[in-house]
């Protein structure tokens, strides 16, 4: 019955006073009616059946609703309210009210009757419940952090720190789709650093890893916000272009090609640079022939005499 109003957290915290004999607990919605309990409200109120569908009004008293707070999700506000069962008398009940997504906990203390019939409550459930929170909400927070450390050494390549080949394709098949439907142009150009194999056998791979490093720099700093910029593998890196036609692509990848080659790259003593192949997607294209238009393009840069940029020519027909 509670499970499906309650986060990860909040049902912690309902398991946990659960087992608890002297704990009422009751859900209401924005308009205070009950959409459930559990036996310790019913044994409380002295009620034949759960009172689904009735208001929390129904049972305490008209000050009492007056002030009932009705928190924020995941905030607990501390409440006093004077419940009347059915056939049994008036008590005070302390507790606290938890906001949950779209309705509320709340969680009291259950009257117990002392040796010389007086009530009393358990003072500490307040702050048993406010350091449960304390508790529950660090450990979720631990969670949180440590998911998106999964998410970022899933979807990032760890030496660039550019966004890696899964998640660039998972981007990619959106971004097609996304095109497709809507007729808006989608461009991607490929990047390869030009005699690669040369500088890692030359100067060692440490040099290489470095350069890779430096290239990411210049591209991610000189990119558009919404381009997606990725390691596509080894030296070849890949950017997609949404609504970008190929001339425009083409335009940022000559302005990278040109500040990577004026770049003064002096722990090198040589000179580095890139070629450039563009590709735009057609209306009879498939995801993996515009895949396919950027890699040839890329390859007619490199045969051309690297350390420039080429457009793939099905797209220079069209336009």
């Amino acid at each position: 019955m509670f499970k499906k109003y309650l986060s990860i957290y909040q049902e912690s915290l309902f398991q946990y006073f659960e087992q608890m004999s002297s704990i009422v607990m009751v859900i209401i919605n924005s308009n205070l009616e009950i959409i459930g309990c559990n036996q310790g409200l019913i044994k409380l109120l002295n009620l034949s059946h759960e009172p689904i569908g009735r208001t929390i009004s129904d049972f305490i008293s008209t000050e009492s609703t007056k002030t009932i707070p009705l928190p924020s999700p995941n905030e607990i506000h501390p409440f006093k309210f004077l419940f009347q069962g059915e056939n049994t008398f008036s008590f005070l009940v302390f507790g606290t009210i938890i906001g949950l997504n779209d309705s509320y906990l709340i969680i009291g203390e259950k009257p117990v009757l002392t040796g010389d019939n007086t009530i009393s409550t358990i003072s500490s459930l307040n702050n048993e419940l406010t350091d449960l929170v304390r508790e529950l909400n660090k450990k979720n927070k631990a969670l949180e952090k440590a998911n998106d450390t999964i998410q970022k050494l899933m979807n990032t390549d760890p030496l660039t720190n550019l966004w890696n080949r899964r998640y660039f394709m998972i981007q990619l098949e959106s971004a097609f789709s996304f095109a497709k439907r809507h007729h808006s142009p989608l461009s991607l150009v490929m990047a390869d650093i030009d005699h690669f194999k040369t500088v890692n056998d030359i100067h060692g791979h440490s040099v290489g890893d470095q350069v890779l490093i430096d290239v990411s720099n210049i591209f991610i700093k000189n990119s558009r916000i919404e381009d997606i910029v990725a390691r596509f593998g080894g030296e070849e890196f890949i950017f997609l272009l949404p609504q970008t036609h190929s001339l425009v692509a083409a335009n940022l990848a000559e302005r990278l090609r040109k500040m990577v080659e004026d770049y003064h790259f002096p722990q090198y003593g040589f000179r580095i640079t890139v070629s450039f192949g563009v590709a735009e997607k057609t209306p009879n294209d498939t995801l993996e022939s515009l895949l396919k238009n950027a890699d040839d393009a890329l390859y007619q840069a490199k045969r051309k005499g690297r350390n420039q940029t080429f457009i793939c020519q099905k797209i220079q027909r069209q336009n």
